[in-house]
Order: structure tokens, then sequence, then C-alpha cells
């Protein structure tokens, strides 16, 4: 009963694994797919999103964000000469 549970646990992890490694080969770009060979092992895409102002897919650069990046925003002018003192 033991032996069938863990043959039984062997099947899952291995249809697991198969599951992610079809995954992972979705995931990739034709290049990738022709550098692969049958006993190379299979590597999981980590951080499928590019973050900003990395390069996405295709190796074309995402738009950066919005006030990102450029020049910083002026700055307010000074402030004005105290009033004059009309007490003496």
């Amino acid at each position: 009963m033991e032996d069938e549970v863990i043959k039984i646990r062997e099947e899952d992890i291995h249809e697991a694994i198969r599951e992610k490694e079809k995954a992972a080969l979705a995931s990739m770009s034709l290049n990738e797919l022709r550098g692969l060979s049958a006993d190379k092992e299979i590597k999981e895409q980590v951080g499928g999103n590019p973050l900003p102002g990395e390069q996405g897919l295709g190796g074309v650069p995402e738009e950066p964000l919005p006030g990102v990046g450029g020049p910083p925003p002026p700055m307010p002018p000074p402030p004005g000469p105290p009033p004059p003192n009309n007490n003496g």
C-alpha cells in the first residue's frame, strides 16, 4: 500500500514537471527553441514581465513610465522680500 502511494506521488511529480516544461517551451522565442536539444534541461522562465526600462519581448524597449527619466520639474520662484516696516 505504501509503495503504491509513493509511486503515485512520483508520477504526479513527473507530470507536474512535464506541464511546467511545456509552459516554459510555449513562452520561449523561436530562436530559444532552436537552441535547445533533447538532452538539455528546459529552464523555467523567471520574471515573465520585464520591469519598466528593461527590454521586453523581441528586444524592443518598453515605453518609460510618465515622469520617470526626464528632467526634474521646475522649481517654484523664491519668496519675495519681507514687507517694509512702517512702525518707525
